[in-house]
């Protein structure tokens, strides 16, 4: 048992020497039976370490996609909007302008007169606004009336009303050139005019979207 240790650790040392010096003929190893374990020591190849540099690609970031902006949420991209701050819920055209702009109501006459009464300016600033945030489109103002009067006198007070309309904004700074004023009399009504309240509805003045403004060119 002993013998069988020795002879495992003398192989141990002597796989850490040099394979030439061991088997040169003048080492006392090379005449004893350990010179065949030897010999097939070293003649093992050695193992070599190979270092292989792998070049690896850079991960390609992923595309960042930027959405186009639609604030007010109609559908229409704000760079082809030409009614960019159009009410909520309202259903809009491929410019994103609804077909009525704005309905005005209580726009206030003296009787039998076009000429507009000092209590209706806040309610003409809303038009003007309205057309102000939408200069790329042209307008109808619509006068309408309920059935109070006869056909024709209503016809003609709806004509001169929505032209006082269209006066007051061009003289408020809107182009002329955007907008057109017509009468639809009682023909039109919103709402019933059995009622105080339907009646009410029926007199009011539309500013409805009918194609795209000319824009003057600044200089």
């Amino acid at each position: 048992m002993f013998r069988i240790k020795q002879y495992l650790v003398f192989m141990l040392i002597l796989s850490f020497s040099s394979c030439a010096s061991l088997q040169s003929s003048s080492n006392p190893l090379t005449n004893n039976d350990i010179s065949k374990d030897l010999d097939y020591v070293c003649e093992q190849p050695k193992p070599e370490i190979i270092i292989k540099t792998v070049e690896v690609a850079a991960a390609t970031p992923a595309p960042v996609i930027i959405k186009p902006s639609d604030k007010d949420g109609d559908g229409v991209y704000d760079e082809n909007d030409l009614c960019p701050n159009t009410e909520a819920g309202k259903q809009v055209d491929q410019r994103g302008c609804p077909a009525i702009l704005l309905t005005m109501h209580g726009i206030n006459f003296n009787t039998d007169s076009s000429k507009i009464l000092a209590d209706s300016e806040s309610i003409l600033a809303q038009a003007k606004a309205a057309l102000q945030d939408s200069v790329g489109v042209s307008v109808i103002i619509e006068g309408h009336t309920d059935n109070t009067a006869g056909y024709s006198y209503n016809q003609l007070l709806s004509e001169r009303r929505a032209k006082a309309v269209l006066e007051y904004l061009v003289a408020h700074g809107i182009e002329s050139e955007r907008l057109v004023s017509v009468g639809k009399g009682e023909s039109s009504p919103a709402s019933n005019n059995n009622s105080k309240e339907g009646r009410y509805q029926n007199r009011r003045v539309e500013l409805r979207t009918v194609g795209t403004a000319f824009i003057k060119q600044e200089k």
